[in-house]
C-alpha cells in the first residue's frame, strides 16, 4: 500500500483522487444542481422568509462506503467548490448550506424540512449508487424524499433520462444520438456488477486489440468484474489454462494497466497500459504502450473498445 503523502499539516491519500469535474456527466450534474438551488431561491415566499431570517435551503448528500462512495466523495468536494464559486460570480442566487449524512440518519436529518412557520427546500444532490450489498440506495433515498413536496433529488444516475436518450461521448465533450451502452445493463449481470456500471458509465464489456508479439496474451475481451480497483472499474478475462488476465486503472497515474497476475494490481504493475489517464480504457483516442520487460514502447496498433 501506498504511504501518506504530507501536504503542509494535511496527511491525503494522492492514489485514490478523481477529478469527476473531466468526467463528460459532471457539467450537466452542475448545471442541475444549481437550477434546483436557483428554482428555490428566487420563489417569492423564500426571498421574503430569508428577508425575516425564517428560511433556508440545504443540500443533501448521501456518504458512500469505501468500496463504493470514492466518486461520490470527490463529486460531494467538486460540487461544493464549485457552488461557492457560481455563487461569488453571481450565477448562484443563494448559498445554500451542504448536509452530509449517512443513508440511516437521512430520515432525520430531513425533518428539518419540516420545521413549523418556517420557509426551508432542500436539494437531494449526492448519493451513491450502492453501499455494502444494498444495490438499491438511490430508490430507497428517492422514496425518502418523496414524502416532501419542498426537496428535488438531482443526484447523478445511470438509469436518468440523457443516460437514456443519449450516449456521452467520453473524452468528446458532446453526445451522440444513440442509446447509451452503459444505460441498457443486461439483466443477468449480478447487482453489483449492475451498480459498478451504472455510477461509472462502465461498459460492460471491453476489448483489448492489436499488440503482437510482446504481451500479445494479454489481448482479448474483459468483463466488467463486480470488484472494482482503487475505486475504478475493474475488468477481466479467462486465458488459457484457466488463468485470469486484469484490466484495472492505476491508482498512481490514473492509466489503465493490463496483466496476468492479480497480486501485481495492488502495485499498479502490468504489461500493457495506456499513455494517458482516462476515466474509461474505452476513452476516444486513447493511445497504449507495451513493457518489454525493461522499458515502455508506443504501440499505434492498440486499441481498447467497446464490447
Amino acid at each position: 500500500m501506498a504511504g501518506l503523502m504530507k501536504s503542509g499539516a494535511v496527511h491525503v491519500r494522492p492514489h485514490d483522487f478523481i477529478d469527476v469535474r473531466l468526467e463528460a456527466w459532471y457539467p450537466q450534474y452542475l448545471s442541475s444542481i444549481c437550477d434546483a438551488i436557483n428554482s428555490a431561491a428566487t420563489k417569492k415566499k423564500f426571498v421574503k422568509a430569508i428577508a425575516d431570517k425564517n428560511g433556508g435551503l440545504r443540500v443533501f448528500g448521501v456518504e458512500g462506503d469505501i468500496v463504493f462512495g470514492v466518486r461520490t466523495k470527490y463529486e460531494w468536494i467538486a460540487l461544493q467548490e464549485d457552488c461557492e464559486a457560481a455563487f461569488k460570480m453571481g450565477r448562484l442566487k443563494y448559498r445554500p448550506t451542504f448536509v452530509r449524512v449517512k443513508f440511516e440518519d437521512l430520515v432525520d436529518d430531513l425533518e428539518w424540512l419540516d420545521k413549523s412557520g418556517k420557509v426551508r427546500y432542500g436539494v437531494m444532490a449526492s448519493c451513491p449508487s450502492q453501499i455494502g450489498d444494498d444495490v438499491r440506495i438511490m430508490d430507497k433515498v428517492r422514496d425518502i424524499c418523496a414524502e416532501y413536496d419542498n426537496i428535488s433529488v438531482n443526484f447523478s444516475s445511470g438509469d436518468n433520462v440523457v443516460n437514456g436518450l443519449f450516449q456521452v461521448a467520453h473524452g468528446g465533450g458532446g453526445a451522440a444520438e444513440e442509446p447509451a451502452p452503459a444505460a441498457r445493463v443486461s439483466p443477468v449481470v449480478s447487482p453489483a456488477v449492475e451498480a459498478i456500471a451504472l455510477e461509472h458509465s462502465a461498459p460492460l464489456k471491453v476489448t483489448l486489440a492489436g499488440r503482437e508479439g510482446l504481451q500479445e496474451g494479454l489481448m482479448g475481451p474483459y468483463e466488467l468484474s463486480a470488484e472494482p480497483a482503487h475505486g475504478y472499474p475493474r475488468y477481466s478475462k479467462r486465458a488459457a489454462g484457466g488463468k485470469t488476465h486484469w484490466l484495472y486503472r492505476s491508482s498512481g497515474t490514473g492509466k489503465w494497466v493490463a496483466t496476468d497476475d492479480e497480486g501485481r494490481i495492488a502495485f499498479n504493475a502490468g504489461g500493457i497500459r495506456s499513455a494517458r489517464a482516462a476515466a474509461l480504457p474505452t476513452e476516444a483516442g486513447l493511445a497504449w504502450t507495451y513493457h518489454d520487460g525493461k522499458a515502455l514502447h508506443d504501440d499505434p496498433k492498440m486499441t481498447c473498445t467497446e464490447g
